[in-house]
């Protein structure tokens, strides 16, 4: 490798940006800096650790309550995934929260381990809201087949189907963005006459060629990100007009089919209402994204100002939010949901005062033993 090229490379980047701040300074603050690190540290280290306390805590008591007979079908095996996702997504939003805050304490140990780590982790932390991006467009698709053709939907949409749409959701995000592995190496940094180092990133030959990984990020975007969002905004129109439909011939049918056509309508008012939640917490997010490939300047490192930096945190807390709530929205909007949540409760209880009467009366039998 040229490492003349790559310190030019990295050099020339440096004053561009210098040149673009120097220059843009005045509009560039539209927070001060005292705003912007109230702001970081508000989210970072309050409200976004709280938000995954209680999700973490939800999509446990989800994946229990999933698991159970009483719900097991083909939708509740995406959901058991979505579950799943969700829950990595929130542990890796809480390893930034805690490396944020070590960094007011440890700030060059801690830069170091980041550094030294994001050539092996940096897809991670993308990877898993990516794949929930998938998930959802596979339960509105689900949703749409079974609303709109209600008496093949058991041909159409199978377990198999099922299972090969889960697969696909992890496999292709992380086929596609395999390239961010190979981006860039870390590298001791030596500072002069001196034995003392930082770890910092170098690109490597491959991310060098930075017209190919403009359009891999583009390409990653539009089929992870543009693409399922699309297919959830189509889908749930469609839903929409189904339910109307059927609302409007519900007296048509007879009282068995009722009561199996209002058991489905109620699973499937959940999981439109999980997938609107989806839509309204990741648009801030998707349009950042589109702002980025539709003006370079908003690109990073070309900020045109600090107050888009402001937006990408709410952003990114507002997907961490999406994370964390589906299982309130399971509670709230289906019967079958909210008793198997109360079963759990109830159970949970139970066992904890037997293990309170069952301490009491070792501490009673070792007292008149003694």
């Amino acid at each position: 490798m040229d490492m003349t090229k790559s310190n030019d490379l990295i050099t020339e980047t440096t004053e561009s940006t210098l040149r673009f701040y120097s220059k843009q300074r005045k509009e560039y603050y539209v927070l001060t800096v005292e705003e912007m690190e109230t702001v970081q540290f508000a989210f970072n280290c309050f409200v976004m650790p709280i938000t995954v306390a209680i999700g973490l805590v939800g999509n446990i008591s989800s994946f229990v309550v999933l698991n159970r007979k009483a719900l097991r079908s083909t939708q509740t095996l995406v959901l058991l995934a979505l579950t799943f996702t969700d829950t990595v997504n929130l542990l890796t939003a809480l390893w930034y929260c805690v490396t944020f805050t070590a960094k007011y304490f440890y700030r060059d140990e801690i830069e170091n381990l980041l550094n030294s780590i994001y050539p092996y982790s940096g897809s991670l932390f993308i990877l898993w809201g990516r794949t929930s991006c998938l998930l959802v467009a596979v339960i509105s698709v689900e949703r749409c087949i079974i609303v709109i053709a209600p008496l093949r939907a058991k041909v159409i949409w199978t377990r198999k189907v099922a299972m090969a749409s889960i697969a696909i959701s992890y496999v292709l995000p992380f086929i596609i963005l395999i390239p961010i592995f190979l981006e860039y190496k870390s590298e001791r940094l030596y500072e002069q006459n001196s034995t003392d180092y930082k770890i910092g990133l170098r690109l490597t030959e491959l991310g060098q060629d930075r017209e190919f990984y403009d359009t891999m990020y583009n390409v990653a975007t539009a089929l992870l990100r543009y693409i399922p969002t699309l297919i959830v905004i189509c889908a749930n129109i469609a839903i929409s007009i189904g339910l109307r439909y059927h609302t409007v011939h519900r007296r048509k049918l007879t009282e068995g089919a009722v009561s199996k056509m209002s058991s489905d309508l109620q699973i499937t008012k959940t999981l439109l209402i999980l997938s609107l939640v989806f839509f309204f917490t990741t648009m801030p997010g998707t349009i950042i994204l589109l702002i980025q490939n539709i003006d370079p300047e908003y690109n990073f490192p070309f900020f045109r100002n600090n107050a888009y930096t402001a937006a990408l945190i709410v952003s990114s807390w507002l997907e961490i939010l999406n994370s964390s709530i589906n299982f309130i929205i399971y509670i709230i909007s289906n019967k079958g949901f909210r008793r198997e949540y109360k079963e759990l409760l109830s159970c949970c209880s139970q066992k904890m005062r037997r293990t309170k009467q069952a301490s009491k009366y070792s501490s009673k039998t070792t007292s008149l033993s003694t």
